[in-house]
């Protein structure tokens, strides 16, 4: 009830701001676009691109990019960033989902996989094991990379083992805010919970896997607030940080408090690589968990083969 309140007085008390120009994507159709929208729609297969409405849709489907949403379209919790629609009211898990997604990768001549699911607090797992099988299956028939982009399983370490002994190329989770926004913008989600998430795959890191995760801006936050959720990032062993703008995608969510220039996120970019020794961040105002994620990963890839020549030579 406090947290209605306050977020109707926050709303009578906010002007809306005006969406800049830098912030607009461009309307781009492709052939690929039209191939991809058909094969999802006959293989019953959800993208985080659709139903979250990401502003790079377009772009990314014109070069093949896509971004697999698992377990359902919609969400146990009910964040106030996001558009994946909330229900509590839950169906199984869709058997046929790892061979459709397998399909479609191979259909499409993917090179490189991104999967990410809603939130499953209504399982016993939370969806864990259906994740598991996912990455198993598209690593057996698909013979590429797959990035996942996993809920909190509440932090639980024997779930969390079970993630990583799928051996995903890049595991990433995402922080979305600073921990004083945290009660307002992700009511049922823990900021302490999702670095616990981030520092158990840390204690593994002698293996050759990544560690990814992203903030929104323009939600309230400070500079020095900034600062110190990506130095606990950070130190929670994330190697691949990426930084966008907070888009709001009705008016029943959060209201944007600042929209970033772009010069603001190369800035916030370059302190954090030299302040904080990120080895990849991507920041910009249209930037998503998923965008460019293979060119990330080979960079990634690439910086950490750098950096055992250097020690060996």
């Amino acid at each position: 009830l406090y947290l209605m309140i306050l977020n109707i007085i926050q709303a009578v008390n906010m002007k809306t701001l005006q969406k800049p120009k830098w912030i607009r994507s461009k309307i781009i159709s492709s052939p690929s676009y039209c191939k991809i929208s058909k094969l999802l729609r006959k293989l019953n297969i959800n993208t985080v691109c659709e139903e979250a409405f990401c502003p790079n849709k377009l772009s990314c489907w014109k070069n093949n990019d896509v971004t697999f949403l698992i377990l359902g379209k919609q969400c146990t919790r009910n964040c106030r960033f996001c558009n994946v629609e909330p229900n509590y009211f839950w169906q199984k898990p869709d058997e046929n989902e790892p061979f459709n997604i397998a399909l479609a990768i191979n259909t499409l001549k993917l090179e490189y996989a991104v999967i990410t699911s809603v939130t499953r607090d209504d399982l016993p797992d939370f969806g864990c094991s259906h994740f598991v099988k996912v990455i198993k299956f598209i690593k057996e028939n698909c013979n590429i990379p797959v990035e996942i982009l996993i809920p909190d399983f509440h932090a639980q370490p024997s779930l969390l083992r079970q993630i990583y002994l799928a051996s995903p190329s890049v595991i990433g989770h995402n922080i979305e805010t600073v921990p004083r926004l945290y009660p307002s913008i992700r009511p049922e989600s823990s900021y302490e919970k999702s670095i616990n998430v981030l520092q158990f795959f840390s204690q593994f890191k002698e293996q050759s896997f990544a560690i990814k995760s992203s903030i929104m801006l323009g939600l309230g936050e400070t500079e020095n607030e900034i600062y110190k959720t990506a130095s606990d990032i950070r130190n929670a062993g994330v190697d691949i940080f990426y930084i966008g703008q907070y888009l709001q995608p009705s008016k029943k969510h959060a209201q944007v408090h600042k929209y970033y220039t772009t010069d603001e996120f190369n800035k916030i970019a370059s302190r954090m690589k030299e302040e904080l020794g990120f080895p990849v961040v991507l920041a910009g105002p249209l930037v998503r968990s998923s965008f460019e994620a293979k060119k990330s990963y080979v960079r990634f890839l690439e910086l950490s083969l750098n950096a055992k020549n250097h020690l060996h030579g």
